[in-house]
C-alpha cells in the first residue's frame, strides 16, 4: 500500500485486512464486499480506499460462454474473417445492412458480480457454465 494512504487516518492493520479481503476474493471468485465482511474490512475503510485511487473502478464483467471461449482462437477468427471478406466482395454489402443476430433468444448467463480493475480499461470477462451443443 502507498504510504500516504496510510498516513490518511487509515491504520496498518485496516490495510492488511484489506488487502486480506481482496486475496481470498480473487482466491475464491467471491464479491469483493462479501469479502470485506468475512475480513472485518468496514465498508468506509473501502470507500476510502477507491477514494485514494482514482485508477480503480468497480466493474460488472461481461459473461462470456465456455463454448465462446473455446471457440475463440486464431484458425477461427481467420476463418471467419476470410468468409466474410469473401461474401463482401461476391454481394458488396454496406455496413448499413449488416446485422449481428444472435443464435438463440435463450441467456445461459448468470449475473456477474462486480470486480475491481483500472479505469478505461474493458470490463474483464467472466467464463458461465451452460451446454456445450455440438462439441
Amino acid at each position: 500500500m502507498p504510504r500516504k494512504f496510510i498516513s490518511k487516518g487509515i491504520h496498518q492493520t485496516d490495510c492488511t485486512s484489506l488487502e486480506e479481503a481482496f486475496n481470498y476474493r480473487v482466491e475464491t471468485k467471491r464479491c469483493i464486499r462479501a469479502a470485506c465482511n468475512r475480513f472485518g474490512v468496514k465498508v468506509m475503510i473501502l470507500q476510502a480506499f477507491m477514494e485514494w485511487h482514482q485508477e480503480l473502478t468497480l466493474k460488472s464483467p461481461e459473461g462470456l460462454s465456455i463454448a465462446r471461449a473455446i471457440a475463440f482462437n486464431r484458425t477461427s477468427v481467420k476463418a471467419f474473417f476470410d468468409a466474410y471478406t469473401s461474401a463482401m466482395e461476391k454481394y458488396s454489402f454496406t455496413p448499413d445492412s449488416i446485422f449481428n443476430l444472435v443464435e438463440s433468444s435463450l441467456s445461459a448467463i448468470m449475473k456477474p458480480m462486480k470486480v475491481v480493475c483500472e479505469k478505461g480499461q474493458p470490463v474483464a470477462s467472466q467464463i458461465s457454465r451452460e451446454l456445450l451443443w455440438g462439441l
